[in-house]
């Protein structure tokens, strides 16, 4: 099968790939809908935190969402096709990041929703690695030819 024809129908990889990107983005989004909502209430932030605090929060989760989306549609947007490895490489840094700014920022108040994101995240990780693979495999094979 050509290249042309693989990268027409999105293959399972690519399939789990979009589906947990969605996922942490909903996730995000999710998290920065609630802040705003409490901040809105008028309410005191919880102990511990401050209402500039939560603000900064809110954004950086809103902003999140909004990278992890678009750097998944660049990931397999036709236009963008000769930047496609390089996507890959900033979603998966982009990814590492997050888990690393979690890890250092909010671990110590984590949810079982906090660490099903956070799994997530990881196996995002690993099958954008194993489509990189799969593509430098598939791209010799085609020179070699």
């Amino acid at each position: 099968m050509s290249q042309v024809d693989e990268r027409k129908r999105p293959g399972i990889l690519r399939i789990g790939i979009i589906v947990l990107t969605v996922y942490t983005a909903a996730y995000h989004l999710y998290l920065s809908i609630a802040l705003f909502g409490m901040l809105s209430t008028g309410a005191p932030p919880p102990e511990g935190a401050t209402s500039e605090g939560l603000w900064m929060f809110a954004i950086l989760f809103l902003l999140n969402c909004i990278g992890y989306l678009f750097l998944v549609y660049a990931l397999y947007q036709r236009r963008f096709q000769r930047f496609h490895r390089l996507t890959r490489w900033l979603l998966i840094g982009y990814t590492a990041l997050t888990i690393l700014l979690w890890y250092l920022m909010a671990s110590s108040v984590a949810s079982l929703p906090d660490y099903s994101d956070k799994a997530a995240e990881a196996l995002l990780i690993v099958l954008l690695l194993i489509e990189g693979w799969q593509a430098r495999q598939s791209h010799s094979l085609v020179s070699a030819l």
